[in-house]
């Protein structure tokens, strides 16, 4: 739903000319997160297809997506006890990423860093992350994906290469949800998916 930064980020695969990092930038619900675990497998992949995309059945991809994969990282909000979401990124976690880059990967030649909701970031963790951006290890690869792209630091976004997620087309949510619906075995009023697609303002979510 994305073809301008998925053929962009394929092309980058199979040349070879690879950024260390990337922003991915959007609405909610417009693919940045499947996109970023996408981008994560085929560079984890030990036997990729012609066009950059991850081959999906071997070992590394199977656990990249399933996990835990050693050479690929997740950096997000953590739990609370009571189920909710901590207010920020810790900046023990960013030294815990630190202290794991600084060692070649485990299996293939890559690491790779997935960080969602970089905007989450005090000052402090912010600054210590970009430290990591700014002098990175040759086997690492970051991949943030933010909504709220104002709120991320502009030294942050200055290290990575952007790409901007769009809204869906209406045809494309509502193509989307006839899928599902074929695939779950309901018949839907064509009314009702259209009422859906309005609603939903260019989010799968």
């Amino acid at each position: 739903q994305q073809p301008h930064a998925v053929e962009s980020l394929r092309r980058a695969l199979v040349s070879g000319r690879l950024h260390h990092a990337y922003l991915f930038t959007g609405p909610p619900g417009v693919g940045k997160g499947l996109a970023a675990q996408g981008m994560a497998e085929a560079l984890l992949c030990v036997a990729p297809a012609a066009d950059g995309d991850a081959c999906g059945g071997c070992s590394p991809c199977l656990r990249a997506r399933a996990g835990p994969h050693a050479d690929l990282h997740r950096v997000a909000r953590v739990p609370k006890s009571d189920g909710t979401l901590a207010w920020q990124i810790k900046i023990n976690q960013v030294r815990a990423l630190q202290r794991a880059l600084s060692f070649k990967s485990f299996e293939g030649a890559r690491r790779v860093v997935l960080l969602f909701e970089p905007e989450k970031m005090n000052p402090a963790t912010a600054n210590a992350l970009l430290k990591t951006l700014e002098e990175p290890a040759p086997w690492a690869y970051f991949i943030l994906c933010t909504t709220e792209t104002h709120k991320v630091p502009a030294t942050i976004i200055s290290r990575c290469q952007r790409f901007d997620f769009h809204r869906i087309s209406p045809g494309d949510v509502q193509a989307r949800l006839e899928t599902v619906c074929h695939g779950e075995g309901v018949e839907a009023e064509p009314e009702a998916l259209r009422a859906i697609t309005r609603a939903a303002w260019g989010s799968l979510r």
